[in-house]
């Protein structure tokens, strides 16, 4: 089986094999809460920027999540913001693993596929507001 890197413009399609394919699921989330944000590689990057100091000014602190790919940027962001907001603040960071499915989409048949993905979360907050 030859694996094509081929993307059509719609859908969570991955793999095309001859008439198989691979879906990604939409990773599973926790609730949202008021501070939170979730980073993608597709975000922009100074609007989140923004965004996290904004809610840190209204809510007094913010939370970001980042998967697989994203955490990079996720790490980026959080120092920036950080950076931009002093000393007084803190950021606690903590790792974790997300359970993710996909499904297997062959010719007679649908099947699923299930795999650990890393996660980050970043939450800044001033402790002197708690």
């Amino acid at each position: 089986m030859d694996v094509e890197g081929e993307r059509p413009p719609t859908g969570r399609t991955r793999y095309k094999m001859d008439k198989a394919f691979l879906r990604k699921r939409v990773p599973p989330r926790a609730p949202k809460e008021e501070g939170d944000i979730y980073v993608t590689n597709k975000s922009n990057f100074k609007g989140q920027i923004s965004q996290c100091t904004k809610l840190i000014e209204s809510v007094g602190y913010v939370c970001m999540h980042g998967l697989g790919a994203a955490i990079p940027r996720t790490i980026n962001l959080a120092l920036q913001v950080k950076e931009k907001l002093g000393e007084r603040f803190i950021m606690d960071v903590k790792t974790s693993t997300v359970r993710i499915t996909d499904d297997f989409e062959g010719l007679d048949e649908m099947t699923e596929s299930k795999r650990d993905n890393s996660a980050i979360h970043v939450r800044i907050y001033n402790p002197e507001d708690s």
